[in-house]
């Protein structure tokens, strides 16, 4: 869900309720991908490359069409691939939403109870609506409903929130490309994920934004940059894991499986992988797509 600040696995309120909700769960806010030399000079090259990119946002035109039922039917059929049985049943049963917005994106409302510590989804949220594309919301809103039931443990790095729903939209693409008859949103989602970063990295950096706008008003500038980040540092994650996955797809296959139902963390994800800023190929893995944008 790009573009979007209301999120805390999905769509939340406001940055306030962000914080209130982190607090209330115990979740990490440290940004601890950057507190080492490497790390940092190697996040900081990398904003620099993505500041260089000249990636567009697509047109509507640019996607096939597709009505909502094919849509939720394939991205079904491929979280319970990949994911295991039963794993696409929130798409199936959860009302779905559509709102006319300037934005390839969508959105999960949930109830959070911290008493409980239950994060319950209760309708899923979809704009420029019956495209192609839209599966692969569909796929992203999924991982985070799963991802949460149950909630994370105390002490979850909240920035990582992002990283399983981005991994699993880029292992749809290549079967979505096929079964929904589009050769081209591979392209098109680079487009709208390189430009998102490029959008991030200019908030995360605090230039030009002071604050950012949704259709709530007005959020606090320090949500801008926890939000901002966790799109950063997922989607560097996840282009290297989509690497491993194509190399190695049962492996990693397996650790996805593992992560979302937290018989891992995402830390012990990365750790396992090797994934992090300090490691070239993780790096090279991003540097490879940037340079298809660099101006």
């Amino acid at each position: 869900m790009d573009h979007m600040s209301e999120e805390l696995s999905g769509a939340i309120i406001n940055g306030t309720s962000f914080f209130n909700a982190v607090e209330a769960f115990e979740f990490s806010l440290n940004h601890i991908d950057i507190f080492d030399k490497t790390s940092k000079k190697n996040f900081d090259n990398i904003g620099r490359q993505i500041m260089r990119t000249n990636a567009i946002l697509p047109y509507s035109k640019d996607f096939v069409k597709t009505d909502l039922e094919t849509n939720k039917l394939e991205a079904a059929l491929l979280c319970e691939d990949i994911l295991g049985k039963n794993s696409g049943e929130p798409l199936m049963t959860l009302p779905i939403e559509k709102k006319t917005m300037p934005l390839f994106d969508g959105g999960t409302l949930f109830h959070y109870d911290g008493e409980k510590r239950t994060i319950t989804a209760t309708n899923i949220i979809l704009f420029r609506t019956d495209l192609s594309y839209n599966a692969l919301s569909l796929v992203h809103e999924n991982t985070h409903i799963l991802f949460n039931q149950p909630a994370p443990e105390k002490g979850f790095h909240i920035h990582y929130n992002e990283l399983l729903p981005i991994l699993m939209e880029l292992i749809a693409i290549s079967r979505f490309e096929k079964t929904l008859n589009d050769p081209n949103l591979l392209k098109y989602y680079l487009d709208i994920r390189i430009k998102t970063l490029r959008d991030h990295f200019e908030k995360y950096s605090g230039v030009p934004f002071l604050k950012t706008t949704n259709v709530n008003g007005f959020i606090p500038f320090p949500y801008s940059i926890h939000n901002s980040y966790s799109y950063i540092i997922c989607t560097i994650y996840a282009l290297r894991l989509f690497e491993l996955y194509k190399a190695n797809p049962k492996t990693i296959q397996q650790l996805i499986q593992k992560a979302i139902s937290h018989q891992i963390t995402v830390e012990q994800f990365l750790q396992e992988t090797s994934t992090s800023l300090k490691n070239k190929e993780t790096i090279n893995a991003t540097e490879k797509v940037l340079k298809m944008y660099q101006k």
